[in-house]
């Protein structure tokens, strides 16, 4: 494992105030420079950042841990894998542009990667792909889709989907089978809540859901 530094530019004055000062993490197999290799980008899901999937891991393995053992035992080729760091001070992001979150896309295609297979000499035109979970899998489906011409391969692991579909109307399933059935909050609460929920003002909130009203939100939401 080696630990790169990078001063972006595209992150610079970002409007959360993150740091445009950036870690990235790179894991190439033993007895490698990682030259002619190809190079996986991997984007970790939200609350997390790149070096998460570095650090120690107790009762199983790392990511290099497992690479070490896939690539010894021949269960895949050898490649370089790099691990930025994209935490932000509202827990992570969805690795796109974005005017008030910042240039996460440009960060990866601009900077990150050039970044990494200068430093390697690996990767380059159609033999670099990313792969992520959760948010990070929604980041490599739509990095992938915007930038193909970047991207040879993408892999999304539990991407975040469906934002405009089925995900509103499960929100809303969820939050009239939650104000149904429960104890009431006290009335600070409850106008703390307006401005999230817009069933605040017709129903009382609580905090424990009974079974069949979980049953139905289940069945509501399509689960």
């Amino acid at each position: 494992m080696r630990r790169l530094r990078l001063k972006s530019t595209v992150l610079e004055g970002n409007l959360l105030g993150d740091p445009a000062d950036r870690i990235i993490d790179v894991y190439v197999p033993r007895a490698q420079s990682g030259a002619g290799l190809p190079l996986l980008v991997d984007l970790v899901g939200y609350t997390a950042g790149g070096p998460a999937h570095t650090n120690w891991k107790n009762f199983g393995e790392n990511v290099p841990e497992r690479l070490d053992r896939l690539i010894g035992s021949g269960a895949m080729p050898p490649v370089v894998v790099a691990f930025p760091d994209c935490f932000t001070r509202l827990g992570g992001n969805q690795y796109i542009n974005s005017a008030a979150m910042g240039a996460w896309t440009d960060f990866l295609v601009q900077e990150a990667v050039p970044y990494v297979e200068k430093e390697f000499h690996c990767g380059g035109d159609g033999r670099r792909a990313v792969f992520g979970k959760s948010s990070g899998g929604y980041g490599a489906a739509v990095n992938a889709m915007l930038r193909p011409d970047f991207w040879a391969a993408a892999a999304c692991h539990s991407g975040d989907m469906g934002f405009e579909g089925d995900g509103e109307a499960f929100a809303e399933a969820a939050l009239r089978a939650v104000a149904d059935d429960v104890a009431v909050f006290d009335q600070p609460m409850r106008q703390r809540c307006l401005p999230y929920c817009p069933f605040a003002e017709q129903h009382d909130f609580g905090i424990h859901i009974s079974a069949r009203r979980l049953g139905r939100l289940c069945s509501a939401g399509g689960i």
